[in-house]
């Protein structure tokens, strides 16, 4: 019965799908003639087509070429094409930046921030392929990276298998979120390799342990995704399965169908030399069928080579057994049904601005960020990376390089040499070049070093001379412009080094900010200004975790400064108490949660809690001092603890006629004017005791004088920053967590977002790696929700369909809402920081869930006061969502 049904599935509906063609994503012929190109088409009838950098140079043509193709397939009464590319981002992007397509940064890069950024880089990459008709991506690679692997370099997330699961895992969410198919790769990982299947058979030698560590993404992938794509690689695991390449094993198609028996499986190029353990390739795919896999890869090397393949792949199905026939028409039902399914035409729901996502990406990516650097007399050796990757001349325009042009306006006296790193003569060349301008103080080499195949000796024995070369001995202040491959880090001891991972317009023009933007005032100025002030004084400091300063390139806690500064002054200067603020002088209790005081400490004084017994210092708590320094660092609303605890210390000191020092410190969302809700007096609470929009606009400082023109104390405000300082202070990586639910700036940026949640019965995302960045509840339709408050086209932000579950996590939130319940729900994405409304998007998602769910909606009180007042500073706003 089983053997009539599937054949009289083939003869009634798939006729065509016989062809062994229906098993192949092929690479296109190298002809831009649309004859030859339907020709080929009739002659292979694949499942799909791969396209390379010649196919995607312009937008518009590649438009073009999709449409034709898909076209000329329905003509040819063939199931809709796959239409494939490899854009992982970074270094493997086959488009062209020139062409109207945008770039996004390398995986590596992605991996050391946020996940927002992975999830913003996938929707920018989906974006750019649905509008050009491409369906499927290769991509994301799930390999471990292995500073000893030079093959993948910064196509790896990062040597985390958990942190690889939930960034590609997040860079997928944005593919899909429009339809993209993504493909995870290279099952069962080559991180653990060190050659290149491309050239090499390959064998990876790991331990069952090794292997369980470098498995673990794809296995986590299997499970939590319903039908995913893995791509298999060619390499050799001999110590877990056969001691065959990975696309021609059994074994390898069983393990992954035991996790999830809807995965579909696709090889890797059959043109690499990694799988060629046979001279007739036709028999390695017949192999690789029966093993399991679905569909195979193959870039033709020579002019019809796919084509002679299929043919005799068709020739061989006539002299198969009829079960093997069987088998092999299952698999291809089992693509056509896939591709029903899968490749639909759905109409654009969200469209974000390509230009201006991918320069915020490239910003967030480039992590480096080197004070006070000064380029002036500078020469810049620049490897031609046209020379080494077709489609990448804009990199080079009239001699120039695009960084050359990019850094002319700002740097004085900027010399530059170009070089091939093909050509043999440009060792010396770069040698004399640098020998002549001996007089040159600044040398910035723009390399492009990235593994087999790719980088040569000429550039290796460069980068050793230049590391040689450069040398505090000489003076040479050696920068580095670099695809961050790990070799390479090996070799540069002595360099400045920018890790870029891939070569893009918006990556080159972050770097040439950085190198010509980068003032920062010196965090030792505050400490020398302390010192001058606290001499022959009894001190009592309020602090917290994020109360450092960069001293001699090295972070300083402030208590122990401000203790060792006491224990070595001659007079009577001590550090005589220190207070603390809501979360504890080390950020480890959660919010609202009371802090006890301590009689002893480290620094052989008490520390009294200011979010316990008390709110405010007690006469006795300050009978003792001459000053009380204030240091905390908050984000930029009303809302924040810190402010009344400031007011209250302001307060207590006019009180006892005690001296004030406030070190004054940058605000996180500087760029945001004043804004929102005031503060009614019927509203003031602990939660919000500072009469100022919502959104203030101000820093602590400027705060602390305002509220002083009432109080009176005795102030001083330590001002070491202005707001020309405030980008650099952030990119510089001075952001320490103001609180233990706020760990990274995007969580700040969303805070004042989301924090209205915490008046509701909505979960915040406390309890979660991502508190105020996410928002749901069990009740709630998360798909749908996305859907509507990206159809309102909020300026400067994306959101995303997620299911998270609240834990309990010490020292965050002990018990978070819906605590150990699925929720589902919606992930904030900011991506322009100028164009959004925060007020608006705040109460807009509060009016949205009021709306969806009127029943189930709450709003949370502390005895008779409903909390959402305290923190919009009035009714207004609950009395507007219960209407």
């Amino acid at each position: 019965m089983k053997k009539i049904f599937f054949i009289l599935i083939l003869f009634f509906n798939n006729l065509f799908s016989l062809n062994s063609g229906q098993f192949f994503i092929l690479t296109l012929p190298n002809t831009s003639s649309q004859k030859d190109l339907a020709t080929w088409l009739s002659k292979t009838k694949p499942a799909g087509v791969m396209l390379l950098a010649q196919h995607v140079k312009n937008r518009q043509e590649t438009k073009k070429l999709t449409a034709f193709l898909q076209n000329e397939a329905k003509r040819l009464k063939i199931p809709k094409l796959i239409i494939a590319i490899d854009w992982e981002g970074g270094i493997v992007s086959r488009t062209n930046e020139t062409g109207g397509f945008f770039s996004v940064p390398a995986p590596k890069n992605l991996g050391e921030i946020n996940r927002t950024y992975s999830v913003l880089s996938g929707k920018l990459i989906e974006q750019q392929m649905r509008d050009a008709g491409i369906n499927m991506n290769f991509a994301p690679s799930l390999d471990l990276f292995d500073p000893n692997n030079f093959v993948l370099g910064s196509r790896t997330f990062s040597s985390d298998p958990e942190k690889i699961f939930e960034l590609s895992s997040a860079f997928a969410s944005g593919l899909e979120s429009e339809g993209i198919i993504p493909v995870y790769k290279h099952f069962p990982g080559l991180g653990g390799g060190g050659l290149d299947t491309h050239l090499h058979q390959v064998e990876v030698k790991l331990s069952k342990k090794e292997f369980k560590k470098h498995v673990l993404p794809f296995k986590k992938i299997l499970e939590s995704k319903s039908d995913p794509f893995i791509m298999v690689t060619h390499a050799k695991y001999p110590n877990i399965f056969e001691n065959l390449p990975a696309t021609l094993s059994p074994k390898v198609v069983n393990w992954i169908k035991d996790k999830n028996k809807n995965a579909f499986l696709i090889t890797d190029d059959f043109f690499m030399a990694g799988v060629q353990i046979k001279s007739d390739l036709s028999d390695l795919v017949l192999d690789s069928i029966f093993a399991g896999f679905n569909l195979i890869i193959y870039s033709a090397q020579k002019e019809n080579q796919d084509i002679d393949l299929i043919e005799k792949l068709n020739n061989k199905l006539n002299y198969i057994s009829q079960e093997k026939k069987l088998i092999l028409e299952e698999q291809i039902n089992k693509i056509i049904e896939f591709k029903n399914k899968k490749l639909v035409d759905l109409e654009y729901k969200v469209i974000l601005p390509e230009k201006k996502l991918s320069k915020y990406l490239a910003s967030a990516a480039i992590k480096e960020f080197y004070e006070n650097l000064k380029i002036n007399n500078c020469l810049l050796i620049t490897a031609d990376i046209s020379k080494l990757r077709p489609g990448q001349d804009w990199f080079i325009n009239n001699k120039k390089s695009y960084l050359a042009k990019s850094l002319e306006k700002s740097v004085a006296n900027l010399k530059e040499l170009i070089f091939d790193p093909k050509d043999k003569n440009c060792v010396n060349l770069v040698l004399d070049f640098i020998k002549n301008n001996e007089n040159y103080k600044n040398i910035i080499l723009s390399s492009f070093f990235y593994g087999q195949g790719v980088w040569n000796d000429n550039q290796k024995i460069i980068i050793e001379s230049l590391n040689s070369f450069c040398t505090q001995e000489n003076n040479i202040n050696l920068i580095n412009i670099s695809l961050a491959h790990p070799y390479e880090q090996t070799i540069l001891k002595n360099a400045k080094i920018f890790n870029l991972g891939s070569f893009s317009k918006p990556m080159l023009k972050e770097v040439a900010s950085r190198l010509t933007d980068n003032y920062l005032p010196e965090q030792c100025l505050i400490l020398e200004q302390l010192k001058e002030k606290l001499k022959n004084k009894k001190i009592g400091l309020l602090c917290h975790n994020a109360s450092y300063l960069n001293i001699e390139n090295g972070k300083s806690f402030l208590p122990d400064l401000l203790f060792d500064f006491a224990k070595n002054q001659q007079n009577n200067t001590k550090l005589v108490a220190l207070f603390s603020p809501e979360h504890g002088l080390f950020g480890n209790f959660g919010a609202t949660v009371n802090v006890d005081s301590q009689k002893n400490s480290r620094w052989d004084c008490p520390i009294y809690s200011l979010h316990g017994a008390h709110k405010k210092p007690t006469k006795e708590m300050l009978s003792n001092l001459d000053v009380l320094v204030i240091d905390l660092h908050e984000v930029g609303i009303r809302a924040f603890t810190y402010l009344s605890s400031l007011k209250l210390c302001l307060d207590a000191a006019a009180e006892n006629n005690l001296s004030v020092i406030v070190i004054d410190s940058p605000n996180p969302i500087y760029f945001w004017p004043k804004q929102g809700p005031k503060l009614q007096e019927d509203s003031v609470s602990f939660a919000g005791m500072v009469k100022t929009p919502f959104i203030h606009g101000q820093t602590i400082g400027q705060i602390a004088k305002d509220l002083n023109k009432k109080i009176s104390a005795n102030l001083t405000v330590i001002s070491l920053y202005d707001e020309n300082n405030f980008k650099n202070y952030y990119k510089a990586g001075y952001y320490l967590p103001a609180s233990p639910n706020l760990a990274s700036m995007e969580s700040v940026y969303c805070y004042p977002i989301t924090v209205f949640i915490e008046g509701t019965n909505y979960s915040e995302g406390r309890g979660t790696n991502f508190p105020f960045q996410q928002i749901g509840a069990p009740w709630i339709d998360g798909q749908k929700l996305a859907c509507i408050l990206n159809s309102k086209k909020l300026p400067g932000i994306y959101f995303e369909y997620v299911k998270f579950t609240p834990e309990s996590i010490i020292g965050k939130s002990v018990d978070p809402k819906h605590k150990n319940i699925l929720c589902d729900g919606v992930f904030l994405h900011i991506y322009d920081l100028e164009t959004i409304e925060p007020m608006k998007i705040a109460k807009t998602i509060l009016q949205t869930l009021f709306s969806l769910y009127p029943e189930q909606s709450e709003f949370i009180k502390f005895g008779n006061i409903y909390f959402i007042d305290h923190l919009v500073g009035n009714n207004s706003w609950r009395k507007d969502l219960v209407k």
